[in-house]
């Protein structure tokens, strides 16, 4: 999972900073990059955020889309069990109507997150043997706008297997 870290897309993606998401998946540009690093003693392929089209995410599910869910497997597993065929006509109507709610409550949460590019500044020690500092201007950083949680493996899996 993530969070998101500016306001930029909170009227038109309903992301703000901290909300929480999940990424989905990773579309990468044609002509990628591809290298092999070791993160948290895992060996997972990365690339720069600069070949990254963009993220597919979700932001986290409401209590109301999680008892659709609950309420669409317990019909499937009334379907299943069920014998009788005048009421498994009504049951699959009621699936396929709750399927269909489901789903369309989950495609309102999807949405994109493309790299940004910011400036910054930083102030470094050019010699290591002075205590003088230098100040560097106008420096682009490109980067995703989130922040990853590695401490569950859902994102960190995702991004393992999307690349």
């Amino acid at each position: 999972s993530g969070m998101g870290i500016s306001n930029k897309d909170l009227r038109s993606k309903g992301v703000g900073n901290g909300t929480t998401l999940t990424v989905i998946s990773v579309k990468l540009k044609p002509g990628v990059v591809v290298e092999e690093a070791i993160w948290d003693g895992r060996k997972v392929n990365t690339v720069s955020a600069l070949w990254v089209e963009h993220l597919e995410c979700m932001l986290s599910k409401p209590k109301a889309l999680k008892i659709l869910e609950e309420d669409l497997k317990e019909l499937k597993s009334t379907l299943a069990s069920n014998t009788d065929p005048d009421k498994a006509s009504e049951l699959r109507k009621a699936v396929s109507k709750t399927e269909q709610a489901v789903a369309t409550s989950t495609d309102k949460l999807r949405f994109q997150l493309k790299p940004r590019s910011f400036t910054a500044k930083a102030t470094v020690c050019i010699d290591p043997h002075s205590t003088s500092k230098t100040t560097i201007k106008g420096i682009k950083i490109t980067q995703l706008p989130i922040n990853l949680n590695d401490a569950t493996d859902d994102l960190f899996s995702c991004v393992a297997r999307s690349l």
